[in-house]
């Protein structure tokens, strides 16, 4: 199964590295969203848009601002999206698009109240470490499986 990786604002990459070794470890094809550092302004989710359409069926993964663009694509009901899980999507309300979508919320990010999503999990942890938690890792391994199923 294809994983595209999405980092959060002002973040490369390289912040969702060891996620992206642990799922490899797990079987899954990860990939970049197409973009090193996210901005949020230099066309980034046309970016992520344009890497889903080449790269066809895939989960978007995708930490705070990446996590957003990712349920943003999922409501748009973009045909390649298999699922969404975010890790510290900032949404506030209803968020309820027809691919699976699970968020990691951290202690920080309880402030958002957020309905609509399969599942939403808390972690205690802090927002900006949702990405390097091995407890968040485990849990995305999880929904991935769950995807999988279908």
């Amino acid at each position: 199964m294809n994983v595209i990786l999405v980092p959060g604002l002002g973040a490369s990459t390289w912040t969702l590295a060891p996620l992206r070794e642990r799922l490899e470890a797990e079987g899954y094809a990860c990939h970049w969203p197409g973009f090193e550092t996210q901005s949020g302004i230099h066309g980034e989710l046309d970016k992520l848009a344009r890497t889903l359409r080449e790269l066809g069926d895939a989960v978007v993964i995708g930490h705070s601002l990446g996590g957003l663009q990712a349920v943003t694509l999922a409501l748009a009901d973009n045909p390649h999206i298999l699922g969404v899980i975010g890790l510290g999507t900032p949404i506030l309300g209803r968020a309820h698009p027809r691919a699976p979508y699970y968020e990691a919320r951290s202690l920080t990010d309880g402030l958002l109240p957020l309905w609509g999503p399969t599942e939403i999990k808390r972690f205690c942890t802090l927002h900006v470490l949702l990405a390097f938690d091995g407890a968040v890792h485990n849990w995305v391994v999880e929904k991935l499986m769950e995807i999988r199923k279908g």
